[in-house]
């Protein structure tokens, strides 16, 4: 379970240290808590915060070329 115990959380990245969640984070930090929480530290309400890229899921996959 997440640290907030929020169900449905989704992971963000640090982009200045700050306070969040009443804890003073380091930039760079990965912080898990559910999207309404974290919209008072993105853009445009605030800032702080960035949704970390899940794998797989942030760039194309590159196609393989058969080598014959």
């Amino acid at each position: 379970m997440s640290e907030t115990g929020a169900v449905g959380a989704v992971e963000y990245e640090v982009v200045q240290a700050r306070e969040i969640l009443g804890v003073w984070r380091k930039e760079g930090e990965v912080v898990s808590m559910s999207p309404r929480q974290a919209r008072y530290y993105l853009q445009p309400y605030g800032w702080g915060l960035r949704a970390k890229a899940v794998a797989g899921k942030s760039a194309p996959a590159k196609a393989e070329t058969a080598k014959g």
